[in-house]
């Protein structure tokens, strides 16, 4: 459509009115230009389950609140120092991969698991300090085997097209029992997340002085419990918006990650020209070593694989729906106040205007 319509369009669904981005130009005022505008979001009914009404990063509306939410996500779990000191989780992750891999010399490998596995026990270090379940059911706090599929379904329940979402007047009915299914699946991960926090809270009570001056690191559970305890923080958290976060956090570094791994290996081994290129990259720059995060700045075309991989392969193909506050124009339109607002990454990573030959693989 982005191809026959041009770089903006409108249509109707349902009771209310969609319009569509298809330009970079035409993005960068939305995002830019009119972000105080479009600090409004249009979050599907489902959305607003799993993301518990709208109070994690990703739903909720542009204010002063979500900026400040912004900014402990931004300090606390992504900062530099933090990703510094989190480094031996990467590290001893990915070593175990490798040696998954190598144990399966000559089998087949689900790369989606592997990637994903991995990534999982990175994050939940990182969040609450403990890896995923071995699946003994010793520990009903971890994340256990069974996430993955539920995970997945959360997904494809986020990604489908639901006729609540375009006439509200039917959601009270969940004709397509959408509603009814992500509740259930939301009740599964909220367990977990009810499970790690009082069970902080419970080890925090516990805790004697001594033994809180010996901890030098506090993982994103422990950091967002005491700001929720401090009267003058600039956020008012509570346990809701905390388990938004959490909510956020791992289902965005999870299952897009472990898809992005799949389609990287995918590209490599359909283009031997590419593989060649990776392959000398990594001898002269590594050598026999083992590779170290301080070698990935040096690994120039190995970075230009992996970001063509996500112009190619774009994880979702629309942005997060912004709907403005009042009537503005974008691209000599006029888009009315209350319209939901599509940005359309897909189209604009296969417009021809942007990239020559924009359906190949060129890193």
């Amino acid at each position: 459509m982005a191809h026959r319509y041009g770089p903006i369009f409108s249509l109707r669904l349902g009771s209310k009115l969609h319009v569509v981005v298809n330009s970079m130009e035409l993005v960068k005022i939305v995002t830019r230009d009119l972000d105080h505008i479009m600090a409004k979001c249009s979050p599907p009914l489902t959305t607003l389950t799993i993301s518990y009404g709208g109070n994690d990063i990703a739903w909720s509306d542009n204010d002063t609140e979500w900026r400040n939410m912004h900014k402990i996500f931004a300090n606390q779990v992504i900062s530099h120092k933090n990703l510094q000191v989190c480094q031996s989780f990467r590290t001893y992750e990915v070593r175990r991969l490798v040696k998954e891999v190598y144990s399966k010399l000559g089998t087949k490998i689900d790369t989606n698991e592997i990637a994903f596995n991995t990534e999982v026990n990175v994050m939940t270090s990182m969040l609450w300090g403990s890896r995923k379940s071995t699946g003994d059911g010793n520990d009903s706090s971890l994340i256990g085997d069974g996430f993955r599929e539920v995970e997945f379904k959360i997904v494809q329940l986020l990604t489908a097209s639901n006729i609540f979402d375009f006439l509200p007047m039917l959601s009270r009915f969940d004709l397509q029992g959408r509603q009814r299914e992500m509740q259930m699946l939301w009740e599964y991960v909220d367990r977990i997340f009810e499970n790690i926090i009082q069970g902080r809270i419970e080890a925090n009570s516990r805790k004697n002085e001594a033994k809180a001056e010996d901890d030098q690191r506090k993982d994103f559970v422990q950091v967002l419990l005491e700001l929720k305890e401090q009267k003058n923080a600039a956020i008012s958290l509570d346990i809701i918006k905390i388990k938004a976060l959490l909510m956020d956090i791992v289902l965005v570094t999870t299952d897009t990650t472990s898809i992005m791994v799949e389609w990287v290996m995918t590209e490599i081994l359909k283009n031997p020209g590419v593989m060649k290129r990776v392959h000398d990259e990594l001898k002269e720059v590594i050598g026999m070593n083992v590779v170290q995060e301080s070698h990935l700045p040096k690994l120039t075309y190995l970075d230009a694989v992996i970001k063509e991989t996500f112009r190619v392969h774009t994880p979702v193909p629309l942005l997060v729906q912004r709907c403005p506050d009042e009537s503005c124009t974008v691209g000599g339109y006029t888009i009315p106040k209350g319209t939901v607002v599509y940005m359309n990454v897909w189209a604009i990573h296969r417009d021809p205007n942007n990239w020559t030959n924009p359906l190949e693989f060129k890193p």
